[in-house]
């Protein structure tokens, strides 16, 4: 064979596999589409809050499935550096090109919005979104940052993310075990009773707030559970050392009404606790008990979750 004929052979080899390459990366690039239209231009509706009951946007985000739940997760972690803020003030006084800047915060919303949408049908995400969960969830815990915006999404998957949550309870940070059981409090744990113990676990927490979290909870998720299981361990959280842990046993077990009778007793003793918040607690949570109804809540009580 000649040099030239080599050449060409060379030339023609790169050129095919530059080729396959290319076509490789558009085919595991290209976005989803549902109905014409791609998932960014589907996300682009998301702005207007009515998009979000639309029955054509659900069908369509709901269709598009694993694929499209994949790419929202790392609009949950965007972020605009002053570089980029810069630039894209600098590009938008010139007028030959029209420059389209989505902020960070923008895409946040959409991300979040289009997972509560998806629900179940965005469960593939859920070992990306516990990643970024863990990942960011070891930060400075900020409202509104990316291991709060993983919990919410996670939220939104049900039952099918419990799988891929249930190691995050074991974190040694507390504020990934904390948006972790806030995630798995959504996820359909009131059909899995067998799941139980991971609450029951948080009763026993080394952090005020997780076993104020685990009584805020618990009453919310145990309704098939037996009672004989639950309310033992809820009185004795009436002896916590947090007097916020206190008042939430308290309240808790008004929750239960006639159900509690038997956690009748240690809930008179708080009503002489140290704590204002306490006895007060403890003297509606006998209320509801001696009247012998449970409630489905309290005006006065603190909420749970976030």
């Amino acid at each position: 064979m000649t040099n030239q004929r080599r050449k060409i052979v060379w030339v023609s080899g790169t050129f095919v596999l530059l080729l396959t390459l290319l076509l490789l990366v558009l085919f595991f690039t290209s976005e989803p589409t549902a109905q014409r239209r791609t998932l960014s231009q589907w996300l682009g509706t998301l702005d207007n809050p009515a998009a979000a009951t639309n029955v054509q946007t659900i069908t369509a985000l709901r269709s598009m499935g694993g694929k499209a739940a994949l790419r929202l997760v790392p609009m949950l972690d965007a972020s605009d550096s002053q570089l980029k803020l810069w630039l894209v003030r600098l590009a938008q006084k010139q007028s030959l090109l029209q420059v389209r800047f989505v902020p960070a915060a923008v895409r946040h919303q959409r991300a979040v919005t289009a997972f509560e949408i998806m629900g179940d049908q965005a469960v593939a995400a859920a070992p990306a979104l516990v990643s970024l969960l863990v990942r960011r969830g070891a930060e400075l815990p900020l409202d509104g940052d990316s291991a709060s915006r993983a919990s919410r999404a996670l939220a939104a998957l049900g039952h099918g993310a419990i799988s891929s949550l249930r190691p995050a309870l074991c974190s040694p940070q507390m504020r990934i075990r904390y948006e972790a059981i806030n995630a798995l409090q959504f996820c359909g744990y009131d059909h899995a009773p067998a799941t139980m113990r991971d609450f029951f676990e948080l009763l026993d927490d080394a952090e005020p707030r997780m076993r104020q979290a685990g009584v805020e909870i618990i009453p919310r998720v145990c309704a098939s559970w037996p009672p004989e299981l639950v309310i033992p361990r809820l009185a004795r959280l009436l002896e916590d050392p947090n007097p916020a842990v206190r008042k939430q046993a308290a309240y808790a077990l008004g929750r239960f009404g006639a159900r509690a009778s038997n956690s009748a007793g240690a809930l008179r003793q708080a009503c002489s606790d140290s704590a204002l918040e306490v006895r007060q607690a403890a003297e509606a949570a006998l209320t509801k008990i001696v009247g012998g109804a449970a409630m489905p809540g309290d005006a006065n009580e603190p909420k749970g979750g976030r």
